[in-house]
């Protein structure tokens, strides 16, 4: 899932939902709709609260665009109704978020809450103590718990809070807060679903049935207490701990008790076996080490040599997966990623979307000297995993290139603090045997082992070869590749000048057709080229073909 700006959701006064991103801005959800003009603006308005159920507030028309602001809580239900007929057509709906400007009040809202969190917070035991938050002075002085629905506000922002600027947590405590069903706890699901130990001791849960809204929400959970609750005192409790066993499929201790031994866990069993390194052919499997080894050689020691392997039309994007299944050692919190992260599951807003694409050389460059120095260990065969294979038609029709999907580990050099990362390369064949990176796709996620092959052994490929020390040019890709695999040609030498990118600012076209059409960048790049990137040209392509392109070639909402 390629990461994802820092957005924070909240209410504002007057109940209308926001986000805030990390300088503060605020930003409201409005709802787009599309095709609707063949019927009168007061019908659309009243066709969609009624079968929504949604509220619009200042609705108004834009050109052919129907727009209204809606509460953030409603967002998804909006985005369901896409494509529902009306007056004959199909309505396009799509939710979108506005930046406005930021009031002092918010800014300082978020800055108590965030004081807040870092004082509950225990770095070494990565442990989150939100024990009697409830009674919290400094909450209660700000009337952040003023009711129970503002309560649950609140908690819904600290989460949101958290997951962006905390590091690693493994351990939560609620207790003593006064907690009679466990809606507040499913936020802290949502924000760590790998969380191994939980503490509700001291609450007001009266029965096992208060803790349903965590069955399967949980999957990692090993320990669980629910001392002092009246569910305790239950006259059924002892025969409905099956029950809460149930509902965490990994659960091994409730209540300072063994309820599960190691033997009793399920085991992660996967739908077909793990299987080892794989090359389409020979001709793959000969090139691909020796590239790869030589790329992330020079992403270590010297990144802007790597410019001569990236083009105007190469395309990078980066990722930061922290919900990713991973071992709990990590020390080091994940800000440096966080910023540049173009995670969908966290940037809903199709502006940051599109701002973390990046295209062309200049803006690679950028972007590869923003991310922390890295090493990666290539002499530990165990630790990587490569797949590579051909793919037709990534530029133009006919055109041939190598995906290179690449799996392993590497630490960063500034603070040792070992991750994972998967990198998916696209490579071309370019002019004077020389080769060029179409697409670059690397995610980042917290340290996790790569699983043991459990397929029988494919035929010996060759392995990843000892990084030699950095010499003055790249060592050339093998010439003899077999006839039927497509050549990747050699790697430029490091020490030829790198090619100056051209002045045409034919990134910016991509962006602002991407923007227009809500093409991808891959679909948009392609329809402008097609055009000789004249945009006009372009558009008309665009109409007229429109009917015939796949749902993947637009944007998700």
């Amino acid at each position: 899932m390629n990461n994802r700006g820092n957005r924070r959701r909240y209410a504002n006064s007057s109940g209308a939902g926001m986000s805030v991103d990390a300088g503060g801005q605020m930003k409201v959800p409005f709802v787009e709709v599309r095709n609707w003009e063949s019927a009168p603006f007061a019908d659309l308005v009243s066709f969609l609260e009624r079968k929504t159920h949604i509220k619009l507030q200042q609705p108004k028309q834009i050109g052919n665009v129907f727009q209204a602001q809606i509460q953030a809580s409603d967002v998804r239900e909006m985005e369901k109704w896409h494509g529902v007929r009306f007056s004959g057509n199909k309505l396009q709906i799509k939710v979108v978020y506005k930046q406005v400007g930021a009031s002092p009040e918010t800014s300082q809202t978020i800055q108590i809450l965030k004081t807040f969190l870092e004082s509950r917070y225990i770095a070494d035991a990565k442990l989150l103590n939100l024990t009697s938050m409830m009674a919290d002075q400094t909450l209660v002085a700000h009337g952040f718990l003023a009711s129970a629905q503002t309560a649950l506000k609140t908690f819904q922002a600290l989460m949101k809070i958290a997951a962006d600027s905390l590091g690693e947590v493994v351990s939560v405590s609620l207790d003593s807060n006064g907690l009679t069903d466990a809606e507040i706890v499913a936020h802290v699901a949502s924000t760590y679903p790998n969380l191994l130990n939980l503490s509700l001791a001291n609450n007001l849960l009266a029965s096992v049935q208060s803790l349903a809204r965590l069955k399967n929400k949980l999957p990692m959970l090993r320990e669980l207490v629910l001392a002092n609750n009246p569910v305790q005192t239950h006259p059924a409790y002892a025969s409905q701990i099956r029950e809460v066993v149930q509902m965490f499929p990994r659960l091994q201790i409730l209540d300072g008790v063994a309820v599960r031994s190691e033997e009793d866990l399920p085991k992660h069993a996967l739908p077909i076996p793990v299987k080892p390194t794989f090359f389409e052919d020979a001709g793959v499997a000969q090139m691909s080490p020796m590239f790869l080894t030589n790329f992330f050689q020079l992403w270590d020691t010297n990144r802007a040599a790597l410019m001569q392997l990236y083009d105007e039309a190469s395309i990078f994007s980066m990722c930061y997966n922290g919900g990713a299944p991973h071992t709990p050692t990590s020390k080091q919190p994940p800000q440096s990623y966080i910023s540049h992260s173009r995670n969908l599951e966290r940037n809903s807003s199709q502006q940051t979307r599109h701002n973390k694409i990046y295209i062309g050389a200049q803006h690679i460059l950028h972007q590869f000297q923003q991310l922390p120095q890295s090493k990666h260990d290539l002499t530990n065969s165990v630790a990587f995993a490569i797949d590579a294979w051909k793919v037709s038609d990534i530029r133009a029709f006919g055109d041939t290139a190598v995906i290179m999907s690449v799996h392993g580990e590497f630490r960063e050099t500034n603070n040792n603090e070992l991750r994972s990362f998967d990198r998916c390369l696209v490579v071309l064949p370019a002019a004077n045997n020389s080769c060029i990176i179409a697409s670059d796709m690397l995610t980042i996620r917290p340290h996790a082992l790569l699983p043991v092959s459990t397929a029988p052994q494919a035929p010996q490929v060759p392995q990843v070869p000892q990084v030699p020390q950095p010499q003055t040019q790249i060592p050339q890709v093998p010439q003899q590749v077999p006839q039927q695999v497509p050549q990747v040609p050699q790697v430029p030498q490091v020490g030829q000048a790198v090619p100056q990118v051209p002045q045409i600012p034919q990134a910016d076209l991509v962006q602002e057709f991407m923007r227009q059409t809500m093409l991808t960048a891959e679909y948009a790049q392609m329809c402008l080229q097609q055009a000789n990137f004249d945009p006009a040209s372009a558009m008309q392509l665009f109409q007229q073909f429109r009917a015939q392109l796949p749902p993947n070639a637009f944007q998700m909402s």
